[in-house]
């Protein structure tokens, strides 16, 4: 099966779900075949089986010379672009525009997501939809779009732990002895909080408890990294303590393990909004990748990821779990470190590209066999 990935990015989502997916079929299945591109040629139609399109609002005319030629095709779904928070307004007016991803997915014969919680949210909108003719390039101006409704998968995130394995070393080489006192005045611990502009609206759930957090423990330190800086923590809050907080940019994959070996302990925090109910689980891997503890918000991604030991969950949500679950992790080095090698592990056992890939692999060839 020849397949074509047409990526949306090659830094972020696109590594996730086109490149290190690509990498793997193509080393472990010798009749398949993907190939990444961030741009469509006439040339890519001839000898493929199967097209998918990531995220991408503008490509109705070319899925539509997909189907006039009898390639089955995919529409990559990983937000729900439907739901997207006042804070990331900007964003969602220049990139996620239902209307125009709408009419392609009505077009593919399948739509792939991340989660099931985004899958009931496509079918959702699926079922609301209409269908309309529309000209396309090298069809006929009458020929409508199709009259069904795609299948949805839901295909997880996974992570290539490969990419982790160096800087997960470095960071083991740096840990203490299980059972040794909490590190001194002089010693650092960082929390650490990968947070990109979305997240602005999840601020107030960790703010006030950070801060009180800065205040009990002199050898605290924060570090973010995206775009949520000092100033959005509720005006002035964290003035006091900014000699004791880094405000990075946001970085490509291939620098997240340099960017977040130095994190002691993750946050993941996430507001109960339609937005976040329909995010993965992908921040918890990095974090687990380099056996990086962490607590999180009692959605689904992380409830569901999350097993026995494996990380933390602040109960509803509630600034006092919050408070006492990043408290306990300060103080207990043997704590943090059996929870970091448990929570790797368990993305070693569970999400794991190298095993994952079975499930692209098989729901490409359902697509294919359906057409």
């Amino acid at each position: 099966m020849n397949v074509k990935f047409y990526m949306v990015d090659t830094h972020a989502c696109g590594y996730y779900r086109g490149e290190i997916v690509a990498r793997e079929v193509n080393g472990q299945y010798p009749n398949h075949r993907m190939d990444c591109k961030t741009c469509i040629l006439f040339s890519d139609y001839p000898g493929t089986h199967l097209m998918v399109f990531q995220r991408q609002n503008k490509n109705l005319e070319s899925v539509q010379f997909a189907r006039a030629r009898g390639i089955a095709t995919i529409y990559e779904l990983d937000d729900d672009i439907w739901g997207c928070p006042p804070v990331f307004e900007a964003y969602g007016k220049r990139c996620l525009k239902p209307e125009e991803s709408e009419a392609i997915m009505r077009e593919c014969d399948a739509i792939t997501v991340t989660t099931p919680e985004l899958g009931e949210v496509v079918r959702e909108h699926l079922e609301s939809m209409g269908v309309r003719e529309c000209g396309s390039m090298g069809v006929a101006a009458d020929t409508p779009l199709r009259q069904h409704t795609p299948t949805v998968y839901v295909v997880p995130n996974a992570i290539d732990l490969e990419m982790w394995d160096a800087a997960y070393g470095e960071k083991q080489v740096g840990n203490r002895d299980p059972g040794s006192p909490p590190p001194a005045t002089g010693e650092t611990m960082t929390i650490g909080w990968m947070a990109s502009q979305s997240h602005l609206m999840d601020v107030p759930l960790v703010g006030e408890v950070l801060r009180d957090l800065l205040a009990e423990f002199p050898q605290l330190r924060l570090h973010f990294v995206g775009w949520i800086g000092m100033e959005s923590f509720m005006g002035n809050m964290m003035a006091p303590f900014k000699d004791r907080i880094v405000c990075g940019d946001w970085v490509p994959v291939s620098q997240l393990a340099e960017t977040m070996k130095g994190f002691d302990i993750g946050l993941l925090p996430l507001v109960d909004h339609p937005w976040n109910r329909s995010k993965s689980e992908l921040k918890y891997l990095q974090y687990s990748a380099l056996g990086i503890p962490t607590v999180a918000s009692p959605l689904p991604c992380y409830a569901r990821a999350i097993e026995s030991g494996a990380g933390l969950v602040a109960e509803h949500n509630a600034p006092a779990a919050w408070y006492n679950h990043l408290k306990a992790l300060i103080l207990d080095e043997g704590l943090r470190r059996g929870m970091g090698a448990r929570a790797r592990r368990n993305v070693y056992l569970k999400h794991n590209i190298k095993d994952q890939v079975r499930v692209w692999v098989e729901t490409y060839e359902r697509v294919r066999a359906g057409k």
